[in-house]
């Protein structure tokens, strides 16, 4: 049903602490958009995004639509696919 398509490790503690306290404070780090923008499918515009961004925090979106154009969603269904994640994520990293 889910498939990891993309990962990128932090490569130092330092880093992993600034994006978390980053994202804590609802700001888009340059390591997160350009992970965003390298591994999702370029669009000329929000109404021609093919794809949904689940996010974990609803008010992050905005965030995220400013810095890269992509618009992100939060509904029950993401909340319920982030929770099978966090049960899954130990297989779904063995695959990849």
């Amino acid at each position: 049903m889910v498939k990891l398509a993309a990962y990128q490790p932090f490569t130092t503690a330092e880093e992993a602490l600034e994006n978390i306290m980053a994202i804590r404070d609802l700001k888009v780090t340059p390591t997160l958009k350009n992970f965003l923008v390298t591994h999702l499918p370029a669009t000329k515009s929000s109404k021609s995004q093919k794809f949904l961004l689940g996010i974990a925090d609803p008010k992050m979106g905005q965030e995220v639509f400013s810095e890269t154009g992509i618009t992100a969603s939060f509904n029950e269904s993401i909340s319920e696919l982030n929770r099978g994640l966090r049960t899954h994520f130990v297989s779904l990293m063995k695959s990849k």
